[in-house]
């Protein structure tokens, strides 16, 4: 009988094993993790947030009992992970359940589908002293916001935050804009909100940047609708106001060429026969305020009283799918959609 004179070798699972296995389970955390967070990305706030807590407790859980059991070989150390796993994915599941893609604002009353609000602010040249333009501004209630942010100030950092509050930023934050340097647009994207006023202001500049907004239940026909308008190197920056009918807006002309005259004038037609409502001409820099008496819908012709080549139409429409304005829109948004054309 002869012996075999060769020993055992480690095979070659045993030897793969202890590199694969941790980037598996990587693999695997990885996976799950993409998963979640597409989970709490399609559920509203307060769905995510519960979610979120529930998978937290789970992993503390499932944590105690694995420290309190000591050495944890790998079919334990599966188990537990699949436990973690299988309490996120049964809880995400239901949040989808109950708050599907598309009802993001759906706690404060928003409707799926529904139109968004468009609107516009800006922080001129030397906002950082003097402010937003404009400093009022007025949303539609219970649907969703567009806001397009245009920082103007070259190399300085603005945004736009609104508070649950009237005058101050004491209330609850409800939103936070992405913090941008000058000169740069964003647009941001606001959850609905209810009727009220709110308070904004730029997180950088908090004592000089403020305003207020209100949200009104239908924007399209009751309140002030404000718009600005912009007068620079002898040019509107815009070519078209846009109104609601019947509605009293209000529309801010930001004169930036010094020492030159400006006006915003509106009449029935070019033929300037009738004129339905003429600003104050003044001077630049300084920006004055119009408040336009609502108007019967239709379209109409404004120009500048002193520089008649800076002109452009007015459209009074209702808001609406067929309207100017889009759904909710309203007077407040519609010269602000078109501020990057060169009127004139």
């Amino acid at each position: 009988m002869s012996d075999n004179p060769h020993t055992p070798k480690p095979s070659r699972n045993r030897l793969l094993l202890p590199i694969l296995l941790p980037i598996g389970l990587l693999a695997g955390m990885a996976v799950l993790m993409i998963l979640f967070a597409q989970i709490l990305l399609n559920t509203s706030t307060e769905a995510a947030t519960i979610v979120a807590l529930v998978v937290a407790t789970a992993v503390l859980v499932v944590g105690g009992i694995a420290a309190s059991r000591g050495k944890l070989g790998i079919a334990g150390l599966g188990s537990m992970l699949g436990v973690v796993a299988g309490v996120a994915m049964i809880t995400g599941a239901i949040a989808l359940a109950v708050s599907p893609p598309g009802e993001h604002g759906g706690e404060q009353g928003g409707e799926p589908g529904k139109e968004p609000f468009v609107a516009s602010i800006a922080a001129p040249p030397g906002a950082s002293v003097n402010g937003f333009e404009p400093d009022k501004l007025t949303f539609a209630a219970d649907v969703p916001i567009e806001l397009e942010f245009d920082n103007q100030e070259q190399g300085v950092v603005h945004n736009v935050e609104i508070f649950d509050s009237e005058d101050d930023a004491s209330g609850p934050l409800l939103f936070s804009g992405a913090q941008i340097t000058g000169p740069v647009k964003a647009d941001y994207q606001i959850d609905p909100l209810r009727e009220g006023t709110y308070f904004f202001n730029c997180v950088v500049h908090p004592t000089t940047m403020t305003g207020q907004v209100r949200v009104e239940k239908d924007a399209s026909t009751g309140g002030t609708l404000a718009q600005s308008v912009v007068a620079q190197n002898l040019e509107f920056d815009t070519d078209q106001l846009d109104l609601t009918p019947e509605t009293e807006s209000t529309v801010t002309l930001d004169n930036r060429d010094p020492g030159i005259p400006h006006n915003i004038a509106i009449y029935v037609d070019d033929s300037l026969s009738e004129i339905l409502f003429q600003g104050e001409t003044f001077p630049g820099p300084a920006v004055e305020e119009y408040v336009i008496p609502g108007l019967p819908e239709g379209q109409y012709f404004f120009q500048c009283d002193v520089h008649p080549t800076m002109a452009g139409q007015v459209v009074v429409a209702p808001a609406g799918p067929g309207g100017s304005g889009g759904d909710a829109g309203g007077g407040g948004s519609g010269a602000n959609e078109t501020g990057s054309d060169e009127g004139g």
